[in-house]
């Protein structure tokens, strides 16, 4: 009789080690969460996409009178100006609208990990898909987004438990992999060489007030060009972190789908810290340099 009650509880406890094991752990809804929370910080960056341009032709008129005692107030940009800018304007409502189907993604991912199931609204996700195709994406990575939307309404639909997140993962690598660096092209990159464009004509704009003799308004010249500067420094800063997110975003994400299967939840827990250390370090860097622009 005690040899059978001691055979009854060693399988008890050889079952909860085995379900401990396959159980992810709260480090994987952690490192959803910090994803999540990388993602939002890029909303600032994609909005002023817009922005940049409305400054950059704001910059490229004269500076002298709003520093004069007669000044008057700047000039909305010409109707050439206002429609270059509104292409820019699209384009930031459908990045947002694109990284929103992202975030979903790792919602649904860290409700699954931390509560068993998932209850993010596909319509919101299906709606987010809709606009991707008017932001600077390829047929790939828009195709990707798409899938990705389809993905989280099957997850949404067919009341996706714990024990199909690493099916999840594993089919969603890809399309995360190809949409996080549609993103970060159009920030490191496009959204660049905007703040680098910007930059050149902020510098023409108080060069040509190089001129002027009144000590007073070299002194407010030179403190508008460092403000100025060190708003356009910190933009920079925060694509800056947010591309470098994207990519842990991406790495971490891949080595979850690649090990989800066969790491027991320690291991695995111990592989994604590394990730969710740095993420959280980048979303305050972004939230930081967000404070200093306005």
């Amino acid at each position: 009789m005690r040899t059978r009650r001691n055979f009854q509880k060693f399988l008890v406890i050889a079952l909860l080690a085995v379900l401990l094991s396959c159980t992810p752990p709260q480090t994987v809804a952690t490192f959803a969460g910090a994803a999540g929370q990388a993602i939002d910080g890029g909303a600032p960056v994609f909005g002023d996409l817009y922005d940049s341009c409305v400054r950059r032709h704001n910059d490229a008129a004269d500076i002298i009178p709003t520093y004069s005692v007669n000044a008057k107030a700047p000039s909305s940009p010409t109707a050439p100006e206002a429609s270059a800018c509104a292409v820019f304007a699209g384009e930031r409502d459908s990045l947002i609208k694109l990284s929103a189907v992202l975030n979903d993604y790792f919602q649904a991912m860290q409700q699954l990990a931390q509560f068993g199931a998932s209850s993010v609204n596909p319509a919101a996700v299906e709606a987010g898909s809709g606009t991707a195709t008017a932001a600077s994406l390829s047929v790939a990575q828009m195709d990707s987004v798409s899938k990705l939307s389809g993905l989280l309404v099957e997850a949404f639909t067919s009341r996706y438990q714990r024990g199909r997140l690493a099916t999840l993962l594993k089919s969603a690598d890809p399309h995360v992999a190809v949409t996080t660096q549609g993103l970060e092209k159009i920030v490191g990159s496009d959204y660049g060489s905007l703040l680098d464009e910007e930059q050149r004509t902020l510098k023409r704009r108080y060069q040509r007030a190089g001129n002027i003799s009144d000590d007073a308004v070299i002194l407010l010249l030179d403190r508008a060009y460092s403000e100025d500067l060190q708003e356009l420094e910190q933009r920079r800063a925060s694509a800056t972190a947010f591309v470098k997110a994207l990519r842990e975003i991406r790495d971490g994400h891949s080595k979850l789908a690649g090990n989800a299967g066969h790491m027991n939840a320690q291991k695995l827990g111990l592989a994604l810290e590394p990730y969710i250390s740095r993420l959280q370090t980048l979303t305050s860097q972004m939230e930081n340099a967000s404070k200093g622009t306005h």
